[in-house]
């Protein structure tokens, strides 16, 4: 609820996931693995993905898109 209210259910806001090589998987800043069944990413992740929160949900983004973070 905190990040939908930050959010405020519209704009996208970078959440510090990325798609990371050489296995292409998400991964936080501090290098942890995401939990995929835990908070699943809507859209394919591929090169140069970005993990965004929009609404209620992580989506895949391209890492050159201009958004907020957290």
């Amino acid at each position: 609820d905190f990040i939908s209210s930050v959010t405020q259910d519209t704009n996208p806001v970078w959440l510090g996931l990325t798609m990371t090589s050489p296995e292409w998987k998400w991964t936080w800043l501090d290098n942890s693995l995401l939990d995929q069944r835990m908070f699943p990413v809507v859209g394919p992740g591929e090169r140069n993905s970005c993990g965004v929160i929009k609404g209620k949900q992580i989506h895949s983004e391209t890492c050159n898109a201009v958004v907020k973070w957290i």
